[in-house]
């Protein structure tokens, strides 16, 4: 089993990563492992379950432990909630002049592809880009996805989050 912190795990369901898919794919473990890190944080007071019954994707808040204990408080009442690796992401795709292939992105950033779904996936359900096609999925910047460029690269707020 690949070791993992509690806090890394934390910071990546707050960031909006939070489904039990997204912690598979973005954290590169199994569907087990997955399941077992999301029971022993519900039983800590970490997170919580947003449906008591399993009703279609497993989906997780952080409670207010787990924000402490991630060190994401700062990020509670951001407008971007982004980490390290999603303004990669939004940079990498900004510098290919703001539309790109998945593909390209992965080789730009380096991370794997699993991850870069789940980060495409996660800055697409907040608005920041929109992606076309299904075999060969391009992701575009949207207006907001600029905005949040503009911000982390000016502030450099992305380097000191993860």
């Amino acid at each position: 089993m690949k070791e993992i912190s509690t806090k890394e795990v934390l910071t990546v369901i707050g960031t909006g990563h939070n489904t039990l898919s997204d912690l598979v794919d973005y954290m590169g473990i199994d569907g087990e492992e997955a399941w077992a890190l999301a029971d022993e944080l519900e039983r800590a007071g970490y997170i919580k379950r947003r449906s008591p019954i399993f009703l279609g994707m497993l989906t997780f808040d952080l409670t207010d432990k787990g924000y402490k204990h991630s060190g994401m408080d700062e990020l509670r009442d951001k407008k971007y909630k982004l980490i390290r690796e999603d303004v990669e992401v939004l940079k990498a795709l900004h510098e290919e002049g703001g539309t790109a292939h998945i593909g390209r992105l992965i080789m730009k950033t380096g991370l794997s592809s699993g991850k870069i779904i789940s980060i495409t996936a996660n800055l697409e359900e907040d608005g920041l880009i929109d992606s076309f096609g299904q075999v060969r999925k391009i992701v575009k910047m949207t207006d907001k996805g600029r905005e949040a460029v503009a911000e982390y690269t000016t502030k450099s707020a992305g380097e000191s989050r993860n």
